[in-house]
């Protein structure tokens, strides 16, 4: 008998557990999820040498990039001046030296997109007549980098170079193969790997000239070494994560036992 009348009561136990269990809010419609931070600095300390960059937005489009260093004296400026549905059009550079002997150099940089992907980058000067150098961006069916080509004419001598690069499924830059080409013929060649975290990487698309697998990797890089097990690059980079997954700083560590420094705000 006892039995039967506490089989009748957990079906109440159960109802009122359930009436009494905490209920989340509903999420507001109207309320759009945060925005992801934008990087505003970023710093890369070697020794006493080090050089920092500045960046800013415009309906978190890049405005602006203001690089100082490594050495005293010398900035660098690209500043964007066209922008189309919502991809960057054009920028225009400035290299000045206040050292010794001042001097300032000018360029124009011409972006090209196909399908939403960067396609072409030209580089010429303010007439925009000369041509310095223009870089052929393809890419896999995935979507991810699959080559990046560059030639440039230097004293009519035609310099090229390739680079043959292999992505993971989140479209890290894992290897590539780096070809050196003077008018046509080959000068050299090096193959490397690289790992990474699975974390954010804040420099993703950011600096124009900046090493590939960091312009297109969506993570940040942990190592880069020779493929053929050589001495040579970094053996090893250690972060620091923010809340949101985002580095605010990190240890680079050489093979030839130096280390270096990296710095992030947002």
């Amino acid at each position: 008998m006892m039995i039967s009348k506490i089989k009748r009561f957990i079906p109440v136990m159960v109802l009122l557990l359930a009436g009494c269990s905490k209920k989340e809010p509903a999420a507001d419609p109207d309320v759009l999820p945060a925005a992801p931070p934008l990087l505003k600095s970023y710093k890369f300390e070697y020794g006493t040498q080090s050089e920092i960059s500045y960046y800013t937005y415009q309906d978190r489009i890049l405005e602006s990039i203001k690089s100082l260093g490594p050495d005293s004296g010398i900035t660098q400026l690209y500043k964007t001046t066209q922008v189309v549905d919502s991809k960057i059009k054009e920028l225009r550079y400035e290299y000045r030296s206040d050292r010794a002997s001042p001097f300032s150099v000018y360029h124009v940089i011409k972006y090209e997109y196909v399908q939403g992907r960067l396609s072409k980058r030209t580089r010429l000067d303010t007439t925009q007549q000369q041509i310095f150098d223009v870089t052929d961006y393809t890419y896999d069916l995935a979507g991810h980098i699959q080559q990046v080509s560059t030639n440039s004419l230097f004293e009519s001598v035609l310099f090229t170079t390739v680079d043959n690069l292999r992505c993971d499924r989140r479209g890290n830059v894992v290897s590539g193969v780096h070809h050196e080409y003077r008018d046509g013929k080959l000068a050299r060649e090096w193959a490397w790997i690289s790992t990474y975290d699975e974390k954010i990487n804040p420099r993703q698309y950011l600096d124009p000239y900046g090493p590939v697998s960091e312009y297109f990797s969506p993570s940040n890089i942990t190592s880069s070494k020779p493929a053929d097990g050589r001495p040579g690059n970094i053996t090893s980079i250690s972060y620091v994560y923010n809340a949101e997954g985002y580095p605010v700083s990190g240890i680079l560590k050489y093979d030839f036992g130096n280390e270096s420094r990296l710095s992030y705000t947002y």
